[in-house]
């Protein structure tokens, strides 16, 4: 058998980045969960953001303007215009009232900064789509963007906040009189043509925040500002991973547009084998300040080890005295679909299995207050130091077995092409997937 790459070992290079995790047997789990039915009709409104907080949204509006289908096609070529969506709202923008007694103000500083007129657009990307609670608590841009707000607010400084939806996402999916754009000939039956996503990219979507600044619906809205005597709007844009890479090309290519640019965990330089999410959490199981250990970061490091070298068949004694190869025992101990058939059927069936870690770990989401047995870095750490000790002569291999066992439902589907089809086929439980990674030229 070909060497599998040093996908497991990856796990413990040196990081990148830290985009959005998603495991792919997650995925496919979730297709056969939902029994998806292939649906030309994309949604117009899919995995929204919850808005039980929507109450309290009473001074955020939703708004759309007139966005260009296509930015690079020459003028009369393709003129063809969608529905974008944005939130907006002027909560941190100080009234006339304020401005006018702001030399009484304590917290009011110097002259220049009290005239300064900000506005932060929090870009979308990836994650539900948007709704109101974008701009009050959400997950794509509360922490740093609309903190910030509060504190400059408090300083004398305006503020507007936007939000800017992805295009394809949400309710900013592009239609012509006829529906939804199709990709074929005009004389193939409408029932057999796929949606037409040859205007979905990076490059169109930063265009898109460019053409949203500059245009007059925006102008209206920060025209607003006290600070009369601020002769410029500074936009800064703001997103994380996706959208942050989006936030950083929209400063880098349009210096003179956009002012500044705050992008979190952006893996701005993409790779195939993008392995830096997986040297986080590498780490994390190594930090004893989040409940790691070295010793439960090198049994979780040995059992990676020791499913390369069985799948390879470099740990077949136990295998052959079974009567199964190393695959088969590999699949049996991590209860994969269909067996170690699933996993000799191709290369890619192997590296999905491995190289998405053989046991979640909530490295993101991680809370030391969470109550279920193995809901974070220290409970899985210590069920993990806990069983090698109590169990001699165990291998960490199955140690994680064990784990992922009383932590899973069901077994574990390895199928790539299963996971390419997904992605391939328009559907309702899919859309912002199939936006997200097509967005960002990965499909």
């Amino acid at each position: 058998m070909k060497k599998l790459t040093p996908l497991l070992l990856a796990l413990f290079h040196p990081a990148n980045a830290l985009p959005t995790h998603r495991r792919i047997p997650d995925i496919l789990k979730s297709i056969k969960e939902q029994k998806l039915q292939e649906d030309l009709t994309p949604p117009a409104q899919f995995a929204q953001e919850d808005t039980s907080i929507d109450e309290f949204n009473t001074d955020i509006e939703t708004l759309y303007f007139d966005q260009r289908l296509d930015h690079f096609s020459n003028e009369g070529e393709n003129d063809d215009i969608f529905q974008q969506r944005y939130f907006y709202t002027s909560r941190y923008v100080h009234d006339n009232d304020w401005n006018n007694n702001s030399n009484n103000n304590a917290d009011a500083t110097d002259d220049a900064t009290t005239a300064t007129t900000l506005a932060f657009i929090c870009v979308g990307g990836e994650g539900p789509s948007l709704t109101t609670s974008v701009l009050l608590d959400s997950n794509h841009c509360t922490g740093d963007m609309i903190a910030l707000a509060e504190r400059l607010f408090h300083k004398g400084v305006d503020v507007h906040l936007f939000a800017i939806e992805h295009r394809f996402y949400g309710e900013s999916f592009p239609q012509n009189n006829n529906g939804y754009y199709l990709r074929g000939s005009d004389d193939e039956d409408e029932s057999d043509l796929d949606v037409d996503f040859s205007h979905l990219s990076s490059r169109q979507a930063v265009k898109d925040v460019i053409s949203f600044v500059q245009s007059p619906d925006a102008a209206q809205k920060t025209s607003s500002s006290s600070n009369a005597s601020s002769s410029e709007v500074r936009w800064i844009t703001f997103g994380g991973s996706y959208p942050g890479m989006l936030s950083a090309w929209c400063h880098l290519l349009h210096p003179n547009v956009i002012f500044a640019a705050v992008s979190s965990s952006s893996p701005l330089q993409a790779q195939l084998d993008n392995y830096g999410y997986n040297d986080i959490v590498n780490g994390d199981l190594g930090d004893g300040s989040v409940g790691g250990s070295e010793e439960c970061q090198r049994i979780f490091r040995e059992g990676h080890e020791e499913v390369v070298a069985t799948m390879e068949g470099e740990n077949d004694d136990e295998a052959e005295d079974d009567g199964e190869d190393g695959l088969d025992r590999v699949a049996a101990l991590f209860n994969v679909c269909d067996g170690g058939d699933a996993l000799r059927a191709s290369r890619r069936n192997q590296e999905t299995f491995v190289g998405n870690g053989l046991f979640y770990v909530p490295a993101q989401s991680n809370d030391p207050a969470c109550e279920g047995e193995l809901c974070n870095i220290e409970k899985i750490c210590k069920a993990m130091t806990d069983q090698k000790e109590s169990t001699p002569g165990i291998s960490s291999m199955e140690i994680l077995a064990t784990l992922k066992k009383h932590n899973d439902y069901g077994c574990t589907n390895v199928n790539w092409q299963a996971y390419l089809n997904y992605l391939k086929t328009p559907t309702n439980s899919n859309a912002n997937d199939r936006s997200w990674m097509v967005s960002v030229e990965m499909v």
